[in-house]
């Protein structure tokens, strides 16, 4: 049984990166606060967490986007024995129609670009 599930909804906040101690040291987080029914009567924020390898997740995105993340949902038994949620990590995220952001021109894109240029050039 897998514990991965899909949240659509709107981007409301995107948190800047943090750093946050571990026992295996320092980690990068960013945190998403995702609509759900932003269109309804009842709209829920949800915080969703990237951590890790994954901050980085969210840079491409902006507040008001529809999208659609990809989470893990993870959970923990209170002293008390009642199991609660803990937080949902995200490992993927696109738009709510399934495509991903334009990602910006590389640097070998740049290199092979002016490497052309240069070549149509006579000395």
């Amino acid at each position: 049984m897998s514990n991965s599930i899909q949240l659509t909804g709107r981007i409301k906040t995107i948190s800047d990166e943090q750093t946050i101690q571990t026992r295996n040291g320092d980690l990068t987080k960013r945190t998403l606060i995702l609509t759900l029914g932003a269109e309804s009567d009842y709209p829920v924020d949800y915080p969703i967490e990237a951590i890790g390898p994954k901050a980085n997740l969210f840079t491409a995105y902006k507040p008001n986007d529809e999208v659609a993340v990809s989470v893990n949902l993870r959970s923990y038994q209170g002293k008390d024995g009642e199991l609660r949620t803990a937080n949902a990590n995200a490992w993927k995220i696109t738009y709510a129609d399934g495509s991903l952001p334009k990602t910006s021109t590389t640097h070998v894109d740049n290199v092979d670009t002016f490497v052309n240029q240069d070549s149509e050039l006579s000395f």
